[in-house]
């Protein structure tokens, strides 16, 4: 077995070439999977950071997480989207990604409106929708907070990662105190 004959950076390594890899490709697409797939994708990354970590089969990993400076699967999803909006809202996406969603100041030309900036959103009629790429990733920006505020590419990679990290202590934090 890997986790007794490998130090803690094999270990890390492993993980990150084994399970991270998979989770991080095209998390887009991937946030589109039901919530019980997500739900088992989930305890499949969880299983591996008690692994990485050597902690019990029920340890709480959110801790662990933390410690070792991993995001959940959930995480990682968002992650990939606010970066891909990111280039979007910056313009250093592709060209094909550059009309896909207009502002709403682009649609309100003679009118000045607060969320001008804002990507425009379409109604949606079923719920499903909410979960595709064309409303989930304007609508997760629109969500983002001051995060949308940095255009520099590497400080908004940052403050993102740090805030994710955030959320990660605070929710470890009320799981805690319960």
């Amino acid at each position: 077995m890997a986790k007794n004959n490998l130090t803690y950076s094999g270990m890390r390594s492993l993980y990150f070439a084994l399970v991270h890899s998979h989770l991080n490709y095209c998390p887009s697409i991937l946030n589109c999977i039901s919530t019980q797939n997500k739900g088992k994708i989930f305890k499949i990354q969880k299983k591996a950071i008690r692994i990485l970590s050597n902690s019990a089969y029920n340890a709480h990993t959110l801790p662990l997480f933390d410690r070792h400076k991993i995001l959940p699967f959930d995480k990682i999803l968002r992650q990939g989207m606010l970066h891909f909006m990111h280039s979007v809202n910056f313009e250093y996406a592709p060209k094909s990604f550059r009309n896909v969603w207009i502002k709403n100041g682009e649609r309100n030309a003679d009118r000045t409106l607060r969320n001008d900036d804002d990507f425009h959103l379409p109604i949606p009629r079923l719920e499903f929708f909410k979960k595709i790429p064309i409303y989930s990733l304007p609508h997760l920006w629109s969500t983002a907070g001051k995060l949308r505020f940095y255009d520099n590419k590497i400080t908004f990679r940052r403050a993102l990662r740090e805030h994710l990290f955030e959320e990660i202590q605070s929710e470890s934090n009320d799981n805690n105190q319960r």
